[in-house]
């Protein structure tokens, strides 16, 4: 073979390569945001991350049990809750919360499941005791929170509902 057809073989050889590899990186490229548009929620869907429900700081305002409803004023501390993102280190498909009784701190876990539900599935707190108006509110707060099985939100509130309804926690955005 002459030098002149060598290097037309070459030339044809590689321009083949080029474009199969253009080919195969296109391909790659349009699977790999098939894949990343699957996890993503659809518009409408009632995932906790895209609603506010996780990673923001809430003030309890209120608990209401069959006894009656328990507003916290000022005088009663700073009772908080806040749902991390962050997966749970003892328990799988289960993801991290902390906060604040007012008195004591406490850590947990809870699941988000399909619609709104939402279940805790540990608590953990601190025990120092603090007078009996704050042991009360910390009783009715960490009791309520155990019976939960759904949450709302409607502005800058979030409600968690017991599954009777019966039981309901109402905090603000802090």
């Amino acid at each position: 073979m002459s030098p002149e057809m060598n290097f037309r073989k070459a030339k044809q050889t590689t321009d083949w390569r080029l474009y199969a590899t253009a080919i195969l990186c296109s391909l790659l490229i349009l699977f790999l945001y098939g894949c990343e548009s699957l996890m993503r929620p659809e518009k409408g869907d009632e995932a906790a991350g895209d609603i506010g429900l996780i990673g923001t700081q809430w003030r309890l305002v209120s608990i209401t049990t069959l006894e009656g409803t328990l507003e916290l004023g000022e005088a009663d501390g700073t009772a908080t809750v806040l749902f991390s993102g962050e997966p749970d280190k003892q328990f799988e498909n289960a993801n991290s919360m902390s906060g604040d009784t007012g008195c004591n701190t406490f850590e947990g876990a809870y699941r988000v499941g399909a619609g709104q539900s939402l279940e805790t599935v540990y608590i953990s707190a601190t025990e120092i005791f603090c007078g009996d108006r704050a042991h009360e509110i910390e009783q009715a707060y960490l009791t309520t929170l155990w019976s939960v099985s759904s949450y709302e939100i409607t502005g800058d509130t979030l409600q968690l509902l017991s599954g009777d309804r019966t039981s309901t926690l109402t905090y603000r955005k802090n």
